[in-house]
């Protein structure tokens, strides 16, 4: 009875450091720190209200552990709680709860997925959307590099 006592007192510890280590990870924002992404990183957001279904906290909970494993700086994920960030939910003309938005180039470009909260269907709509924005640029550079030349 003493023994489990005593690893009661060492094993709560450890998972309060690790509770604050999860929470350390959060990012709040205010709506002058809120910015969708940047042109080095594109961002994937959800804006959801307050009542977080298990399945979507699933969901969201796993992308993030697929991108920090594999693409840690390939993309930012952001959660926006639209019954704190309401202001941000009306100017993104968000409607329904949970929606998902890609964020390409800064707030250049906005693409709202429509697809079912699957991991692998995420994951290559995003992979799809990053590849052509990527495949544009390359023509693009192409195109203005070629346009000064004289054939």
């Amino acid at each position: 009875m003493i023994r489990k006592g005593v690893y009661l007192l060492f094993l709560v510890p450890a998972q309060i450091a690790f509770a604050q280590e999860e929470d350390a990870r959060i990012v709040q924002y205010t709506e002058e720190s809120f910015s969708e992404g940047d042109k080095s990183h594109p961002c994937y957001s959800m804006y959801h209200n307050s009542n977080l279904n298990d399945a979507t906290r699933f969901y969201w909970k796993h992308l993030h552990k697929y991108y920090n494993r594999y693409n840690h700086d390939h993309l930012k994920l952001k959660s926006i709680d639209c019954t704190t960030h309401e202001s941000i939910c009306i100017r993104e003309h968000i409607t329904y709860f949970p929606t998902f938005k890609l964020f390409i180039d800064g707030e250049r470009k906005r693409i709202t997925y429509h697809g079912k909260q699957e991991l692998a269907t995420t994951i290559a709509f995003i992979d799809e959307q990053l590849m052509n924005e990527q495949i544009i640029s390359v023509l693009l550079t192409v195109m203005h590099e070629n346009s000064g030349m004289t054939t």
